[in-house]
């Protein structure tokens, strides 16, 4: 009815901004990695991708809920229509015009 779009219908690209993903990152192996970038990403890294996570949980939670609400809204909306509203939808231009001047 009214063509509302909900954050979960609109896509972005991901950009990394992190100064270490630009270019192209090429695949290690395990024995590759060394200790000093392993201590930093289970420091650091992780717990941001775990607040992240907690994050984009409730807020697909949110969007959900929002979603049920907008529907009941929507609903309710359609079945308590005033009278002017209805008879202005079923008008023809002529009685829409009359009606607008009123």
């Amino acid at each position: 009815m009214t063509g509302i779009k909900f954050m979960d219908e609109i896509t972005a690209p991901r950009r990394s901004t992190h100064p270490s993903h630009q270019g192209k990152p090429q695949a290690r192996s395990i024995e590759e990695i060394s200790l000093g970038e392993y201590a930093p990403a289970i420091g650091i890294d992780l717990p941001q991708l775990v607040l992240y996570s907690r994050v984009s949980k409730d807020l697909q939670a949110w969007i959900e809920n929002s979603k049920a609400d907008f529907l009941q809204a929507e609903d309710e909306a359609s079945s308590i229509t005033p009278e002017l509203f209805t008879e202005f939808s079923r008008a023809d231009e002529e009685g829409q015009a009359e009606l607008l001047v009123s």
